[in-house]
């Protein structure tokens, strides 16, 4: 009988089966599953650092063509979002820090501190 057997149905039976035994041992795949993550955290950051540094230029490409297709929709996200959260934001922007050299400035400024002269040359003479 099994000779008979085709190859789709092979297929179907094999995907029957491993969804039934999926289903039936739920519990103690989920506990192998915590378990190897916790056992092999190094490794998985690793390969996942590793993965991100090995398609970084397609990554780009493809978040590219994205944002090249959705311009419009992008956008108005971000327009939507600061409306909403326009309390939010503004309390991020008064959060008063001070720089290296001794500056007080806001939280939002300090990149564009940071390539000021007086930043510099604190620095540099540091």
């Amino acid at each position: 009988m099994r000779a008979y057997r085709t190859e789709e149905y092979t297929k179907e039976y094999d995907k029957n089966r491993l969804k039934l035994y999926r289903e039936n041992n739920k519990k103690h795949m989920d506990e192998y599953g915590k378990l190897y993550r916790e056992n092999n955290k190094k490794q998985i950051l690793e390969k996942g650092k590793q993965y991100r540094e090995n398609t970084k230029e397609q990554r780009k490409i493809t978040y590219k063509k994205y944002y090249e297709n959705n311009v419009n929709k992008i956008l108005e996200y971000h327009k939507d979002y600061r409306l909403n959260n326009k309390h939010k934001i503004s309390e991020k922007a008064k959060v008063k820090i001070t720089c290296e050299c001794g500056c007080q400035l806001r939280k939002d400024t300090i990149v564009r501190h940071r390539k000021t002269k007086k930043h510099i040359d604190f620095i540099t003479n540091k």
